[in-house]
């Protein structure tokens, strides 16, 4: 059978498209700083994206594919596409495993070293490669010590007697196109009679362990991200409609003004504390434990920075529209509404499917799967695009997720995607995010739309080896992650109801706090 001329076609467009967008976004998004620089990162950046889009889309692909169905393996069906999604899965497995672990570490090192103030790019690179053998040998020790101890794989069988065996094969022999009738009935009650489940145990492969444990870590990333996501993305784009720029009279905008000052004002006195802060410490040195507690401290205090500065910025863009309403689009605010409808939609789909798919044995309804198939036996491009949007949803979560917890609760590092207005770093940064949680929301989609994808590679290389390792097994086969990507998405939606808003902090208490800290240490 050979390969359809047809997936390689299509799969030739998609690239060149995928590319063109991802080039287009790097430089419409970039940081007018970073124009000239940082062309390492802008590659990484790039290609990173594309590994993340073609694992999204390949999910669809590899349902065309359809190689793993008997019938394409017999020849008894002429639509198989007869590519090796094996061997396709695999590599971008390991390619984005090798990219988180050892590349965009390095890069976001180097990047991050080569402020100016270095001497020379050598420096910057030599400190790069220090910080990332640290983490390489960090990872490696990890990863060996687990695949020695705990890196088998048990898998369920159902084992029947060989007896049963010789009798089904003789009764079963000639292949026939009519009904079972009554022995044959009779024959697969005995089958299940007299079988009984057990387990195998082997050892996995290192590299599909190590895969296996970086898809382990990219699932607590989902299951909190992107819970926040599938709610927050659609109450931003909506947000973003209400709060849209709307012409004020003069004094209002007046009065405005004046409250930004006064902001502006009060960030240039925290920036001076935290500089004065910071200066105290390091010139007082202290034991390491003092050290930790007050660089520890300063973090949150960046943190709370950070974002008044962010939403300082925000502010003054709608103030700025506000002042100047004959140079703002107000198809922009029409189209995040859209969006926001678009989203609400795709969240409220999810969470249906997965309750009545996944939380029942068995399902209470196909819902989504039969969605696509019906499509699939219609206009199969229907089928594919539906997949490739919901399960890309997800990832547009993920990241939607980490910035708005890092906006209200401030647990996590602030790396807004601005137009114009991007650093590398946070690119790098929400990059990594993207590309380790490609891994669970290929298995997740699978697993969701397993009777959808029931043929496809990804299902038997995901539910087979990597889904009954020890230890991994009992957060799979319980839906612990499931559980808690719903049970974040609902919290977050009570929340977000509650306070639809982004407030920034308040200053006066970062000042206040800043200046205990300083007494204190005195």
């Amino acid at each position: 059978m050979g390969v359809s001329w047809f997936l390689l076609l299509c799969i030739g467009v998609m690239i060149v498209v995928l590319l063109a967008i991802n080039v287009y976004m790097l430089v419409h998004w970039s940081h007018p700083d970073d124009k000239n620089e940082a062309y390492f990162p802008k590659a990484l950046v790039i290609f990173g994206l594309l590994l993340a889009e073609a694992c999204v889309l390949a999910v669809p692909l590899d349902v065309a594919n359809n190689s793993s169905n008997i019938g394409c393996t017999q020849g008894w069906v002429q639509s198989c596409g007869g590519l090796d999604m094996s061997l396709f899965w695999q590599i971008m497995y390991v390619l984005i495993t090798v990219i988180c672990v050892a590349i965009l570490p390095f890069a976001i090192f180097y990047y991050e070293d080569d402020d100016g103030l270095t001497e020379g790019k050598g420096q910057a690179f030599c400190g790069a490669v220090k910080y990332t053998a640290v983490c390489l040998f960090a990872s490696a020790l990890v990863v060996g010590l687990c695949y020695f101890f705990i890196g088998r794989v048990r898998l369920p069988v159902l084992e029947v007697p060989a007896s049963m065996v010789d009798l089904t094969v003789h009764s079963l022999g000639t292949p026939r196109n009519a009904t079972l009738d009554s022995s044959e009935i009779a024959l697969a009650g005995a089958l299940m009679k007299d079988s009984f489940r057990t387990r195998i145990s082997f050892q996995s492969t290192f590299i599909v362990y190590m895969i296996a444990l970086v898809s382990f870590v990219g699932w607590f990333l989902f299951a909190i991200f992107g819970g926040v996501g599938l709610a927050a993305l659609p109450m931003d784009l909506i947000t973003a409609f209400t709060t849209r720029p709307k012409p004020m009279p003069a004094e209002e905008l007046a009065h405005e003004q004046l409250l930004l000052q006064a902001r502006v004002a009060d960030l240039i006195e925290v920036g001076h504390l935290v500089q004065s802060e910071r200066k105290d410490r390091r010139s007082k040195g202290g034991n390491f434990l003092a050290r930790t507690v007050a660089e520890r401290s300063e973090r949150n205090t960046l943190l709370k920075f950070k974002q008044m500065v962010y939403m300082l910025e925000s502010d003054y863009e709608k103030f700025r529209a506000a002042k100047d309403m004959g140079k703002y689009n107000p198809l922009w605010p029409v189209g995040m509404l859209l969006l926001g409808m678009l989203a609400s939609i795709l969240t409220v789909m999810w969470v249906l499917h997965v309750i009545v798919y996944m939380f029942f044995f068995p399902p209470l309804s196909q819902f989504l799967n039969q969605y696509f198939i019906q499509f699939d036996e219609w206009f199969p491009l229907f089928g594919v695009v539906s997949v490739a949007i919901f399960v890309l949803y997800l990832l547009f979560c993920v990241v939607a997720g980490n910035f708005k917890l890092g906006v209200r609760f401030l647990c996590v590092e602030l790396h807004p995607m601005k137009i114009n207005g991007t650093y590398m770093n946070s690119f790098l940064f929400n990059l990594i995010l993207i590309l380790l949680c490609t891994f669970p929301v290929v298995e997740f989609s699978t697993s969701a739309f397993a009777g959808y994808a029931r043929f496809s590679n990804i299902y038997h290389f995901f539910g087979v080896q990597m889904r009954y390792l020890i230890f991994f097994s009992i957060f799979y086969t319980n839906n612990i992650f499931v559980y808690m990507l719903l049970g974040f998405c609902f919290l977050a939606t009570l929340y977000f109801i509650k306070t639809p808003r982004d407030k920034p902090v308040e200053a006066e208490e970062v000042k206040q706090s800043l200046r205990r800290r300083r007494k204190i240490s005195r």
